[in-house]
């Protein structure tokens, strides 16, 4: 694993390394998986890398839109 915890370490961290795939929990401290999604996908050398969000958490369709676009797979 790469990290765990808040979103702007993580994303420092995977920014150096090369990911096979992510495993996103929908809630993270101080961002949601949309956030945390919006924030990988600007990154050129992380923008195809698998995304698979898991939650526990109710999601609305527009939010389910956004982790579509966002080409995550998500399960609930």
């Amino acid at each position: 694993p790469v990290a765990q915890g808040h979103a702007a370490p993580i994303l420092s961290r995977s920014r150096s390394r090369e990911l096979a795939a992510l495993l996103l929990d929908f809630r993270m401290p101080f961002v949601n998986g949309v956030g945390f999604l919006y924030r990988l996908r600007e990154q050129r050398r992380l923008r195809d890398v698998p995304v698979m969000v898991i939650t526990g958490a109710s999601v609305n369709e527009g939010t389910r839109r956004d982790l579509q676009d966002l080409r995550a797979t998500v399960r609930f």
